[in-house]
């Protein structure tokens, strides 16, 4: 479990946390959902130590992650970033490889058993034609699944993922959507940012509703995703159809029935 406790962090001076508290539970996946500057990004690059806050405590497996060393950090996280940094012309092959490197020693070579769980993780997000391609060839929702496939690799207790599906279309959102439902067990948390809500009514096991840097709702989806609640947070009136989803109604209902938030 990854307990935060009692946060305070400013972004560019602004206060955006203040006395934040929340348990991410493991062996679910979890959803974090909010309006645009929430916090919901912000909120994984503090758990993964890459913006430092000003008070409070993460714990990680009970283990204050500041105490944590940089391989530790990494044989139980996998952070997979909305953008990947394509200023050096790696090969997909290349770039998956990384997700290996927090499990091997300095200059240790990666062994068939490594090449084999890459192999896998290209197979299961239907890349494996990109493998020789370079990251700067290919469009951003092949990239997201090449990114995918690394934090796959690196076979960590917890994935955060950070709008990892927002450049797919629609068959491979789902497609990886599965593919992580798939991978879930009791001692995996999968923590992901996403904005279409009847997505993460599908697949979320636990939301978490951010408003204004603070935790609005938390529990099962059908106890988050309430009409009254998107109201409240998304400020947009909504009806919740049995098999169907989430409809716009009132003003909006002309622009898109789809309530997918993006």
């Amino acid at each position: 479990m990854i307990s935060i406790k009692n946060l305070k962090f400013k972004y560019d001076q602004k206060l955006l946390f203040e006395g934040l508290s929340v348990d991410i539970p493991k062996g679910k996946f979890v959803s974090i959902i909010g309006p645009n500057g929430c916090g919901k990004s912000t909120l994984l690059k503090v758990i993964n130590n890459e913006l430092s806050y000003m008070q409070g405590q993460i714990l990680i497996e009970g283990v204050d992650s500041m105490n944590m060393s940089p391989l530790e950090r990494a044989k139980l996280l996998a952070f997979n970033r909305q953008t990947v940094n394509q200023v050096f012309p790696f090969t997909c092959l290349d770039y998956v490889l990384m997700g290996r490197r927090p499990h091997k020693g300095h200059f240790e070579d990666y062994t068939q058993n490594d090449l084999e769980i890459v192999e896998n993780a290209f197979a299961e997000t239907d890349t494996l034609n990109f493998i020789e391609k370079k990251l700067d060839e290919i469009s951003g929702g092949e990239l997201q699944r090449i990114n995918l496939a690394k934090v796959l690799t690196q076979n960590t207790s917890y994935l955060l993922l950070d709008e990892s599906f927002s450049a797919m279309d629609i068959y491979y959102k789902i497609k990886s959507l599965e593919l992580l439902k798939k991978k879930m067990t009791q001692d995996r948390c999968i923590l992901c940012v996403m904005h279409d809500l009847n997505l993460v009514y599908q697949f979320s096991d636990y939301v978490i509703l951010m408003k204004e840097g603070k935790i609005y709702a938390e529990g099962m989806p059908d106890e988050v995703l309430t009409e009254s609640t998107i109201k409240a947070v998304y400020g947009i009136h909504v009806e919740y159809i049995k098999n169907k989803g989430f409809l716009i109604r009132g003003e909006q209902h002309e622009k898109n029935d789809n309530f997918g938030i993006g």
